[in-house]
């Protein structure tokens, strides 16, 4: 069985018309759901579990005080690929598990690829701060560059790594906070945190 959505149907919408044919169109009675974290909404796990079926859902991380807060966690072991279950919480008589994922290739490979980042925007922001300070003193050609014409030119900069190089806005030019910012960013690389039911 396949559907076809149309291009702008967000993914947490889709589960609840899924679980209701394979119940009643398909009859299906033994699934289970794998998906990542566009799934993942307290209706959808709802919906899941009303109908029996177990499910594996990536969490999201941003904005999410409990992921933030598991992802800290250590995942015990020696094999390059590993998993354990670091949370469990009963909702109606019900456990749902937090499984953290550590691969430790990949983990390697993105923070090497994200350390040659930081070290390249850390210098264009170098120059950009130069740039700006001979300019508010008088001595660059033209106006005088504005703080917010130079916060503008960070942005640019940073691009896509904002997340990897992120400093409050006042502090951009002067670059406190640089490195603790990018250090607890790197924390998370290689992990993946799941969510998942106890009928598996």
């Amino acid at each position: 069985m396949h559907e076809v959505l149309p291009g702008n149907t967000l993914d947490k919408t889709t589960l609840e018309g899924l679980v209701e044919d394979l119940e009643n169109r398909l009859q299906v009675q033994e699934t289970v759901f794998v998906a990542d974290r566009g799934l993942m909404t307290e209706d959808n796990m709802k919906t899941c579990e009303k109908a029996k079926y177990p499910y594996i859902l990536g969490i999201p991380r941003r904005k999410n005080e409990k992921a933030e807060e598991l992802l800290r966690r250590k995942v015990p072991g020696k094999d390059s690929q590993r998993a354990c279950e670091i949370h469990r919480e009963e909702v109606d008589d019900m456990n749902r598990r937090y499984i953290l994922c550590l691969d430790e290739e990949t983990r390697k490979n993105r923070l090497e690829t994200l350390d040659e980042a930081r070290k390249e925007k850390s210098k264009e922001l170098q120059e950009l701060k130069k740039r700006f300070e001979k300019s508010r003193s008088g001595e660059g050609r033209g106006r005088p560059m504005t703080k917010n014409g130079a916060t503008t030119q960070v942005e640019k900069i940073l691009g896509k790594n904002k997340r990897l190089l992120h400093t409050p806005r006042c502090r951009l030019l002067g670059r406190q906070g640089l490195y603790r910012q990018h250090l607890r960013y790197l924390q998370d690389v290689g992990y993946a945190l799941l969510f998942s039911t106890n009928y598996l």
